[in-house]
């Protein structure tokens, strides 16, 4: 099977850098070769599977999905003029990110009613979770920065922003996160920014705005439940929580510290486990990974409970271009996040 040809955030705006009705031609032809590789390998991936995993309906069901995208590519003819752009690569990408837009529920559903068939030793879940949502954040990234070349918007090259501002995403991000907060719980943590607060580099900044939707929702719930248990009160004061802007000459680096209790030893080795959560859950746990998986569906949903996918969603999201994230906590007071990023541009995007 043909390899991909991995891609970089300088890389991606170098397409959009002055650009022409020859350069997004060649996009589109750059687009025809390498999603449907891809796609054929992400396919192979699925039938491999157990044969139990695979004859489930929902998997089967991302099966389809990923079949009729691959199908829908390879029938396209070679793209010669932005008009054939417009008219036969466009509207094929838009269906086949909208059509993928449930693929983590529907694989979470699957391996609901498949867990309690098949060993944990027999079949990685951790492994076949990272692959396979690290090559859909890569596809979709693909996808939607072609797309967005036909809209060019200022201090944007496709998807990637030129300016991307920490500090303006924190600022979005803790507005609704805080707002979320009123409406639950009645009260909210203070969130104070430190650091350099007008850098800006070149990033996706939804990708951003994911990894710190995750995090801050994350800290400003345990902050008030943390707090409620120690001091006895439903209103109690609230420490706030403190996010220290960090870049360096080649990587940024954002630490969230609250006081929110930290995380139990015995859950800290779980965390990038998907399905897990600290969230209380309905009914028995379990430590197998597929079981807790499932069990993820089966927990009180709200704006601010997590369902086991936040975490290691968001790590992938950050391992993308070169980054990672890092968390530290001292059981009993609170934890530390350390979310590092390339902002550089240069680093290719990981290869599964």
């Amino acid at each position: 099977m043909k390899k991909s040809t991995p891609h970089s955030l300088k890389s991606y705006c170098e397409e959009g850098v002055d650009l022409s009705p020859e350069k997004i031609v060649a996009s589109a032809n750059h687009i025809q070769q390498e999603l449907p590789i891809r796609l054929a390998r992400e396919l192979r991936n699925l039938e491999i599977l157990p044969f139990i995993v695979m004859s489930n309906p929902y998997i089967s069901q991302v099966y389809s999905l990923y079949q009729e995208a691959f199908t829908e590519l390879i029938e396209i003819p070679k793209i010669n003029t932005v008009e054939e752009d417009n008219q036969y690569l466009i509207p094929v990408l838009d269906r086949a990110v909208r059509g993928t837009v449930n693929i983590v529920e529907l694989l979470g559903k699957g391996f609901r009613e498949v867990a309690d068939k098949i060993s944990p030793d027999k079949f990685n879940i951790q492994d076949f979770m990272d692959y396979f949502l690290i090559s859909r954040i890569a596809r979709r990234v693909m996808a939607q920065h072609h797309v967005m070349l036909h809209h060019q918007r200022p201090k944007m090259i496709g998807v990637v922003s030129l300016e991307c501002s920490p500090k303006n995403s924190i600022d979005n991000i803790s507005s609704v996160t805080t707002e979320m907060s009123d409406r639950m719980y009645g009260i909210r943590p203070d969130i104070v920014i430190s650091g350099e607060l007008d850098f800006k580099f070149p990033f996706i900044a939804s990708h951003l705005d994911y990894i710190l939707m995750e995090l801050l929702k994350n800290s400003t719930r345990s902050t008030i439940e943390h707090q409620r248990r120690i001091s006895g009160r439903h209103f109690p004061d609230l420490p706030p929580i403190r996010i220290l802007i960090a870049p360096g000459p080649e990587i940024l680096t954002i630490r969230i510290s609250d006081a929110g209790g930290g995380i139990k030893a015995q859950d800290l080795e779980n965390i990038w486990k998907y399905g897990f959560t600290t969230m209380k859950r309905m009914g028995e746990t379990s430590t197998n990974p597929l079981a807790v998986l499932s069990s993820s569906f089966e927990e009180i949903h709200s704006p601010m409970a997590g369902l086991g996918f936040g975490l290691p969603l968001s790590r992938l999201y950050a391992k993308h271009f070169g980054g990672n994230l890092v968390i530290s906590s001292m059981e009993g007071h609170g934890t530390d996040v350390y979310l590092s990023l390339d902002c550089t541009g240069e680093v290719l995007e990981i290869n599964y």
